[in-house]
């Protein structure tokens, strides 16, 4: 099982290091209101997105069922506060899975490369040498469960994150179990606190299947260190399973629908 560490009992030193893992997740992460803000906040619903910014253009990949006409995407400025609402361009969806690409006006947020989107290889990664030198695979995302309303027109959005093991992986989709604990972040960084992962976890839906991977010396990189391998797309509550989209969909989704970034990554691709 590829659970995330217990925070109970650690040291100062690796609580400081899981919560910058955590942050990684985090800054990456957006939140998407499926209904905007039109709605009273009390009626809200929620989504998770992850933006990705390759040659100039910039896109929040999310699953199929969050995109809507009055869909708000916000996301997480470089000192951890919510900004207002990204401007949509536009959207494409794939025919048949639940994958979309919001186009969204550039505004520096952060936002992860083309190199971080990897295909998995769960033979690799579930194997005894990866699970003891400290990798982590994990979902992270905006359960609805986790926010709070602080107020008449505002949220404390916090992001949670819990371990998953591979259960089978196709080309189109990935299945992984999640773990019965799970750690939440606030929206501005706070400090992570472990508790029980909802049986119900709604909002998750298009966040992200991360692998962070261990390194045994030298500079750690999020380009090098931190990979997506898939969007979240549902989940099976009496199995505790998560269903998601293989990030191999997103590379092919992208590509399909924009050429000239085809043609400057296509290397990218399995032969």
């Amino acid at each position: 099982m590829s659970r995330l560490p217990q925070i109970a009992g650690m040291t100062p030193e690796w609580r400081a290091e899981i919560s910058q893992r955590l942050n990684i997740a985090r800054v990456y992460s957006s939140a998407v209101l499926v209904h905007g803000s039109k709605l009273p906040l009390k009626n809200f619903e929620i989504g998770t997105a992850v933006m990705l910014r390759v040659d100039g253009e910039t896109f929040a990949i999310t699953a199929k069922h969050c995109v809507t006409d009055d869909m708000e995407i916000v996301c997480n400025k470089e000192q951890g506060s919510f900004d207002r609402p990204l401007d949509i361009l536009g959207s494409v969806e794939h025919q048949t899975l639940d994958l979309a690409l919001v186009k969204v006006r550039d505004t520096r947020f952060n936002a992860i490369s083309i190199d971080q989107i990897a295909i998995p290889n769960p033979a690799v990664l579930t194997s005894r040498s990866a699970q003891n030198d400290g990798t982590v695979i994990w979902a992270a995302g905006y359960p609805a469960c986790e926010i709070d309303v602080v107020g008449p027109n505002s949220l404390d959005i916090g992001l949670y994150a819990t371990g998953v093991e591979f259960v089978n992986v196709t080309d189109e989709r990935i299945t992984v179990h999640f773990a019965e604990e799970g750690i939440r972040m606030g929206h501005d960084g706070s400090y992570p606190r472990q508790g029980p992962y909802p049986q119900r976890p709604n909002g998750m839906s298009g966040g992200g299947v991360w692998a962070q991977m261990a390194h045994t010396g030298g500079l750690f990189t999020p380009e090098r260190h931190v990979k997506l391998f898939g969007i979240s797309e549902s989940w099976l509550p009496s199995t505790r399973e998560f269903y998601s989209v293989n990030s191999l969909q997103i590379l092919r989704l992208l590509f399909e629908t924009h050429p000239d970034i085809a043609n400057n990554h296509r290397h990218l691709l399995p032969q």
